[in-house]
């Protein structure tokens, strides 16, 4: 029984990997995509028959111990919060990224508090923009990591 696409995700949060890594799942214990992988890691892989290849995470970890400080820096993949940062927020989405009520923030945008558009005529949606702005306001201040 092997490990699928959308499992690789949660491994990454597990506190021991197996001995001897997929392609995949040796890019993310690197912190790296596949094709950087591929591309990066000089490490060979071991014929393991039907099975397939695999990379000996002992090996890996050589590898990545021998780098030099800013390339192992570099190959850590970013938070997911710098990656990915919505264009727009909907009311519940920027409940949580305040730790609020959906409410307070539809009373802010009530009271004008908050700019806000509709998109397609009828669901309310906050820019990035007017969130930074708001938040640059010292009104309210995020939780770190969020």
């Amino acid at each position: 029984m092997g490990i699928s696409g959308a499992d690789v995700a949660d491994q990454a949060d597990l506190p021991s990997w197996p001995a001897a890594l997929t392609v995949r799942l040796a890019a993310a214990y690197c912190g790296l995509t596949e094709s950087g992988f591929r591309s990066l890691c000089p490490v060979p892989p071991l014929s393991f028959g039907q099975e397939g290849h695999r990379y000996l995470r002992v090996h890996l970890d050589r590898w990545l111990v021998s780098l030099p400080a800013e390339v192992a820096e570099a190959t850590k993949k970013p938070e997911v919060s710098a990656v990915m940062q919505p264009n727009a927020y909907t009311p519940a989405t920027l409940a949580k990224r305040w730790n609020c009520s959906e409410t307070l923030v539809r009373n802010l945008i009530r009271r004008k508090e908050l700019e806000s558009f509709k998109f397609g005529g009828k669901l309310i949606r906050v820019s990035h923009k007017s969130v930074v702005a708001y938040e640059a306001a010292a009104r309210v201040v995020p939780k770190a990591g969020t």
